[in-house]
């Protein structure tokens, strides 16, 4: 193994802030009728986001036997009042399970199979039948929903405060946990088990970085059941500032979302930052209340930094981490220039250590927000890390003179072309640089003879659309070696998406391959490009 890089040590990471009850309540008696969150649809103050939240605690609590050892699912998308719920449910010391919006019956049978929830909160009316099916004594409530016969968690706090009285609810969110599902290799989502206290030390370490004060307007738009949303409202909530929130994301309405409320920090992933970039083209909409910006999830083009510097003043930064460590476990700085910004994914947060395998550069980590684990069927956990407590993250990186990371890809990404390895991402950094591409994904595919071939599929910029295929597989030569110059070149209008906003792979490769097949390219020696 390599030698080891730490940030520093963990003695000086003290959280002072012990909740996001805490945080609202801080936000409540410092400035009362600051926003916590806004969205397109309203918002709520600090005063009220934290009276709502001590209310719902309290029944919680009382009403429906949720306290530490009970486990809450929710699946409600990036409504208002999710921050909210997850203030009462951590004031209880319960565990909550973020159930992904996008999931069939067979998925919420098996998520709700490892987590046993006695309490669904959800907010879509095909959530409340699946959940009836599948763990039919479950209690349900709704959050976000207009109407509709089931009791609702606004309807709960709102009744509990009309009796008068400040509810004043035991905070035991040091025993509070947070499941979240990731794509698991079964097929099957996993779940991940973190303590809310990682998520408290990881949102302290962002908002260090980012500078986030109480006058800031955070906008997030990635969705606040992943890690990178949960950490976001640490991070937004400790500093006292306000939270952006909308729910399917859109650049154009994310464009106008952000000029609307001036929002001066924008976390995303980095589709997001390239699809507003392309939306905004025409300076349609003043981002200029934009400072800085978190980029994570995914590699990001390095144009991307220097054209929101350029055009909106906006300085960006890469954070390397995983749900496995509550988010981050690396952070870029501020200050330095858009080109080490743009390639570096920084140092290590403090208390965090990172080492490379010798052999096959593997980034391996240790840090203070590790997981509890992941739930297995039978209810035990796999740790996941090996009996030195290093976490084997399955990406490739290297490490600088100064201790900064900067990620190569991921091992399960890697295409093997005639025995040449290939990672994804060094591929599309190349093509990334050309002004005629908005986004593009390099897929692999079966080849007879080499075993695999490489397709890149592309998102033309406005205004490149006639820059043909057979050209933009031409740019590359000179650029990259030989062999690792793509086989084909498909362009498309767009790419099959997460929730989260990045690329889906796996339905790309999928369409990648349905076009090969008719163009009849699947066997062939590719000299040709196709357009799609």
């Amino acid at each position: 193994m390599s030698s080891n890089h730490s940030g520093k040590d963990a003695t000086c990471c003290a959280v002072s802030d012990s909740s996001l009850l805490a945080s609202l309540k801080r936000g409540f008696l410092s400035d009362p009728l600051r926003q916590v969150i806004v969205s397109p649809e309203g918002g709520m103050s600090y005063a009220t986001g934290y009276k709502l939240a001590c209310a719902l605690a309290v029944c919680l609590e009382s009403e429906y036997g949720i306290k530490p050892g009970a486990t809450v699912a929710l699946s409600c998308g990036n409504v208002p009042y999710a921050p909210i719920v997850m203030a009462a449910v951590e004031a209880c010391g319960a565990r909550l399970a973020f159930l992904p919006d996008a999931l069939n019956q067979n998925d919420i049978s098996h998520c709700v199979g490892l987590v046993h929830p006695s309490l669904f909160i959800v907010n879509k009316t095909d959530y409340f039948h699946m959940v009836h099916s599948v763990a039919p004594n479950a209690k349900v409530l709704s959050v976000g929903v207009q109407g509709g016969n089931c009791l609702s968690v606004e309807g709960l706090a709102s009744r509990r405060l009309s009796l008068g009285g400040a509810p004043n609810p035991s905070d035991r969110s040091s025993a509070a946990e947070y499941v979240v599902f990731s794509s698991g290799s079964t097929g099957f989502p996993k779940a991940i088990l973190n303590k809310s206290s990682s998520f408290l030390f990881t949102g302290k370490a962002i908002r260090d970085a980012l500078g986030i004060v109480s006058n800031d307007v955070v906008f997030v738009p990635v969705p606040i059941a992943h890690v990178f949303g949960i950490v976001s409202l640490y991070a937004c909530l400790g500093a006292c500032a306000t939270m952006a929130i909308m729910g399917k994301y859109l650049p154009d309405v994310a464009c106008s979302f952000i000029e609307t409320v001036g929002a001066t920090v924008h976390m995303g992933v980095p589709t997001m930052y390239v699809r507003e970039l392309r939306m905004n083209q025409d300076g349609e909409w003043n981002l200029a209340s934009l400072r800085c910006g978190l980029v994570a999830g995914a590699g990001c083009p390095r144009k991307v930094f220097s054209e929101f510097q350029n055009r909106y003043g906006c300085r960006l930064i890469l954070s390397y981490g995983m749900s496995e460590t509550a988010s981050a476990l690396t952070i870029a700085d501020l200050s330095w220039s858009a080109e080490m910004r743009a390639t570096s994914d920084g140092g290590p947060l403090c208390g965090v250590e990172i080492m490379l395998d010798d052999a096959s550069g593997e980034i391996l980590c240790r840090t203070p927000a590790m997981m509890e684990g992941i739930i297995l069927q039978d209810g035990s956990f796999d740790s996941g890390v090996d009996e030195s407590g290093w976490l084997h993250t399955g990406d490739v990186g290297s490490i600088d003179e100064c201790g900064r990371l900067s990620i190569v890809g991921r091992i399960k990404d890697i295409v093997i072309r005639g025995g040449v390895n290939i990672f994804p991402a060094e591929v599309e950094r190349i093509y990334y640089d050309n002004s005629a591409i908005s986004e593009c994904c390099l897929c692999g595919y079966a080849d007879a003879e080499l075993g695999e071939r490489t397709a890149l599929a592309v998102i033309m910029r406005k205004g490149f659309e006639r820059v043909s295929a057979y050209e933009l597989r031409a740019y590359a030569k000179g650029r990259i070696e030989k062999g690792k110059i793509p086989d084909i070149v498909l362009k498309m209008d767009d790419f099959p998406r997460l929730t989260s906003g990045k690329i889906d792979k796996k339905k790309l490769k999928v369409r990648v391959n349905g076009i090969l097949q008719r163009i009849g390219a699947l066997s062939s020696i590719p000299e040709r490009s196709g357009n799609a």
